[in-house]
């Protein structure tokens, strides 16, 4: 073969590789798997927190940023499981790298169960940074990707936030804005932790 036909194949070939089609959303979520961990099931409400929290450690230290972690902290007899997933790390927009953590609580007793979702971030020691608190587990963001927040599951309810991205922009925007439907969404705040 000559070197002019070799050239034009390698050129070929890095075009070929350069094209590559973009991953649906569907194919993105695929690539996530969840883990079903045994904890300790209480009717105490501080125990179920205390609880939620050793398990929220752990998942930070481990950071698998394609791992759902699901635990059922309520002693019911119908699963009522909460849920962690490490989504990566984003910048502050003050050079400091923060680690994120989607978290959805649920608490109570067989009588009464309530439940609490939150965007939290935390610095390299593990140490609470701040946290948007949202609606519920639909308002979490699915990944990280280029250092925006990206929603990817389809939802009937809310028909605009599948594929929505919230651009940070190397900040920690005070709020930010999810879409639902055409009329609306929501909007959430930051909460800073307090020194």
């Amino acid at each position: 073969m000559k070197t002019s036909n070799l050239i034009i194949a390698a050129l070929g070939f890095a075009l070929c590789l350069s094209c590559k089609k973009e991953e649906t959303a569907e194919e993105k979520l695929k690539k996530f798997h969840s883990i079903t961990v045994e904890v300790n099931r209480s009717y105490n409400v501080d125990e179920q927190i205390s609880e939620f929290d050793k398990q929220e450690l752990k998942v930070l230290e481990k950071g698998d940023i394609r791992e759902i972690v699901n635990f059922n902290l309520v002693d019911t007899i119908v699963p009522s499981l909460s849920e962690l997933k490490y989504l990566g790390t984003i910048d502050n927009g003050e050079g400091i790298k923060l680690k994120v953590l989607t978290r959805y609580l649920v608490t109570g007793n067989q009588y009464n169960i309530r439940g609490a979702s939150s965007i939290e971030l935390y610095d390299s020691h593990n140490k609470l940074y701040g946290q948007y608190p949202v609606g519920g587990p639909e308002d979490l963001p699915d990944a990280i990707e280029d250092g925006n927040w990206v929603y990817l599951r389809d939802m009937q309810e809310c028909e605009k936030r599948k594929n929505y991205i919230i651009k940070l922009d190397g900040t920690l925007p005070e709020q930010f804005f999810i879409p639902c439907t055409e009329d609306g969404g929501d909007i959430y705040s930051f909460v800073k932790e307090k020194d």
